[in-house]
């Protein structure tokens, strides 16, 4: 019932009504960009290192990490713009990303790649089990999902031309897991609950609609949060300062994707890069 006083309270700035609980507020965001046909999104990504790199990794990192995204994301629709200051990530990204309902294809340089027959609806039919690790139903991702920033609600800032409700607080070491586990392979033994522990959140959601409009996650990590692994492969990193930034705007107001012209296989793709079988 909260959300739904909330949702019907004044359109002023000054009396917004009681805010939802946050658990309220994520969930309501979730199902609410669930069913929209989609948004225009910004995805940025900033980092500090303090310390060094070893020399082998100097050549790929030279100034301070940092990477973006942007493009359309729905239900049935998925395109990515990718830059980034450490241009190898771009085999792992590609260049530009375009996916409907039942094909996914990357640009590396000139060459699309991908499938044209496994797409969008296969991603997010698989997404709860890959983010839990574990046979998983979507409901079962919102549950955890809607417990991951454990903070308070306020009115917030308007964004994308409407008043917001603003969640502000710390991130729950379960539901970083389950947003990491997609790299665990590559970092390993990272203290997640130590890294959670001095995360902060900020994430506003639309007032009225319960559609999200942005994401804000500041990020401190000391060298004992690295892991042994990692500490032993980068002696002289002393802790990442990093902040990841979402921006979602234009809800309801996107166009089909359409399908790249002449594209090669994925296994193609890995040939190319040497990584095939």
């Amino acid at each position: 019932m909260a959300v739904i006083v909330a949702g019907c309270g004044s359109s002023g700035k000054t009396q917004p009504g009681p805010p939802p609980t946050a658990q309220e507020l994520v969930r309501s965001s979730l199902l609410a960009a669930a069913e929209s046909p989609g948004a225009t999104y910004d995805l940025v990504i900033d980092a500090k290192l303090s310390g060094a790199l070893p020399k082998r990794l100097r050549s790929y990192v030279r100034t301070a990490p940092h990477a973006r995204a942007t493009g359309t994301i729905a239900r049935d629709l998925f395109v990515a713009h990718v830059s980034s200051s450490i241009p190898a990530i771009a085999i792992v990204t590609g260049d530009e990303i375009a996916a409907g309902r039942d094909f996914a294809y990357l640009r590396y340089r000139e060459t699309w790649y991908g499938s044209g027959t496994h797409g969008l609806v296969d991603f997010w039919r698989r997404l709860p089990s890959l983010a839990l690790g574990r046979p998983a139903t979507r409901d079962e991702l919102f549950a955890l999902l809607e417990g991951a920033i454990h903070g308070s609600v306020t009115a917030g800032p308007s964004r994308d031309g409407t008043e917001t409700w603003e969640l502000a607080g710390t991130v729950d070491p379960a539901a970083l897991k389950a947003l990491l586990r997609p790299f665990t392979g590559y970092v390993s033994g990272l203290h997640v609950t130590q890294i959670a522990a001095r995360l902060r959140a900020i994430y506003d959601v639309g007032r009225d609609d319960f559609l999200p409009r942005r994401l804000r996650i500041e990020l401190h990590a000391v060298r004992p949060d690295l892991g042994t692994r990692l500490e032993a492969q980068l002696p002289d990193l002393h802790g990442v300062d990093a902040v990841i930034e979402l921006e979602l705007t234009g809800w309801g107001k996107q166009t089909p994707v359409q399908r790249p012209a002449n594209p090669k296989t994925y296994d193609q793709y890995l040939d190319r890069l040497g990584l095939g079988g």
